[in-house]
């Protein structure tokens, strides 16, 4: 086993086209129109027009294993995600999905021909007290204790907190509901041919 810090790669809108699916069951299903440059928020309430109740029922759906699978990959993901295991590189998949769609993620994942070494579900969001899906989740605050060579996020709150807790050098793929962070901290990257594992630090 490689004495490496293993990357940090998140799923959705990294490794998964999941906004433009999502917006695509929005718009099939419950009647709705919104074009991928205005989400501009990541609380989905504000960029959907939705209260909470209705964006809790829209994401129940939108969890299904049914509409996870028809995700379409990122341009370049698997491609790099490769590289990286054939320099020697452990990839650990870090979500915040509910941990119900741990299945239908890791079905997804292979499709895809993405490898990795390890899936784990954290709680990012504060979830679990008023979802009990997330219980099974881990803790962000556990969680950070743990150390990565790198982390590849889309979230901007997400990857604010892994560069402030130096829990790993962030990559932020450019997105527009990401457009507020601003920090040195973090390199904003446009997609996944800007990333190569040449490029990671070879250290612990």
């Amino acid at each position: 086993m490689s004495d490496r810090l293993p990357i940090y790669v998140d799923v959705d809108d990294v490794l998964s086209e999941t906004c433009r699916g999502f917006l695509a069951l929005l718009q099939r299903e419950f009647d709705r129109t919104v074009a991928f440059e205005d989400v501009r928020h990541f609380d989905l309430t504000r960029s959907f027009s939705m209260d909470r109740e209705e964006l809790d029922r829209f994401m129940e759906r939108a969890h299904e294993p049914e509409i996870l699978a028809a995700m379409e990959p990122m341009d370049g993901a698997a491609v790099t995600l490769r590289s990286w295991q054939d320099a020697g590189w452990e990839i650990e998949i870090v979500t915040g999905r509910p941990p119900r769609t741990r299945a239908s993620t890791r079905e997804w994942l292979q499709r895809q021909g993405m490898p990795y070494t390890r899936l784990t579900f954290v709680d990012k969001y504060g979830l679990s007290d008023v979802h009990p899906g997330f219980r099974e989740a881990v803790p962000l605050e556990e969680f950070s204790q743990r150390r990565f060579a790198l982390a590849v996020e889309d979230s901007a709150a997400t990857a604010a907190f892994l560069a402030e807790r130096a829990i790993a050098p962030v990559v932020l793929i450019d997105k527009p509901w990401n457009q507020d962070l601003d920090s040195p901290a973090v390199k904003r990257v446009s997609g996944w041919a800007e990333l190569d594992a040449p490029r990671l630090r070879t250290g612990p």
